[in-house]
């Protein structure tokens, strides 16, 4: 699990509603997670790791984050490097 302070990128597959700007925030459902967006590049979102305690200035806008599913790949370990066998 990655700290505060820790730089992030998150890719979205889709948005409802008004599109996400530098300093807006991204809480998941549980509230545990925000992350502070930085850039937007497209479905890119460049992010930093915030503190669960953190809140956003008052002009920003706080977007609620879901996760996706994993893909098939990854639940299969494609795409990562995979260990030596022995």
């Amino acid at each position: 699990m990655r700290q505060p302070g820790d730089p992030v990128r998150l890719r979205r597959l889709f948005w409802d509603g008004p599109e996400a700007a530098t300093g807006d925030m991204l809480v998941t459902r549980t509230g545990r997670r925000r992350y502070l967006v930085l850039e937007v590049r497209g479905p890119l979102l460049d992010c930093v790791v915030v503190g669960a305690e953190a809140r956003p200035e008052t002009t920003a806008k706080v977007f609620e984050w879901t996760w996706s599913r994993r893909s098939r790949a990854a639940e299969r370990g494609r795409g990562h490097k995979a260990k030596d066998k022995e």
